[in-house]
């Protein structure tokens, strides 16, 4: 199963729309945060992908979308592979470690840095979270290539990987 991972749209949507077009195999686009009026745009033009998503600190208004009550963190469940999702805004990288490990996830998703991060972290009780972050599809700051991750689950694990979306 592939597995899109986008964030920080930030009103540049179209190198969101070409890497979904050339992932058209993607089951799913999970999406951190900070461009849900963009992703509704992309949700339209993929109807047979699953889109799943979180507000970011600039989805304040992201009113008359699908998208409307998206919350602050979701935590979800694909392919035996427990996953939480935030944007970041409100969590530093233990917390989010922990707090991921209390719903249960062995994966963090976040977004809202626009960099690119992967690590595991190792818990005191043993446990490893995966925090990944895939950088900015649409806003690139200190690195000006459009960013974003795939995860592929097969046979009850997981990787992750991030991926440069050619600029237009």
């Amino acid at each position: 199963m592939k597995i899109l991972i986008f964030s920080d749209i930030h009103y540049e949507a179209e190198p969101l729309m070409s890497a979904i077009r050339e992932n058209r195999d993607a089951e799913y686009v999970l999406f951190l945060g900070d461009g849900l009026s963009q992703l509704e745009d992309a949700a339209k033009e993929f109807p047979y992908t699953a889109f799943v998503a979180v507000r970011g600190n600039c989805d304040l208004f992201s009113i008359g979308t699908r998208f409307n009550d998206c919350p602050l963190v979701k935590v979800l469940t694909i392919d035996n592979i427990r996953i939480f999702m935030c944007h970041g805004h409100t969590l530093n990288l233990d917390m989010l470690a922990y707090t991921a490990a209390q719903n249960g996830a062995t994966v963090a998703l976040f977004g809202h840095t626009h960099q690119t991060y992967h690590e595991i972290c190792k818990l005191s009780d043993g446990r490893e979270i995966t925090l990944f972050n895939p950088g900015t599809i649409g806003a690139p700051r200190n690195d000006p290539r459009f960013t974003y991750g795939i995860m592929e689950i097969k046979n009850g694990t997981f990787k992750l990987a991030h991926k440069t979306q050619k600029t237009l």
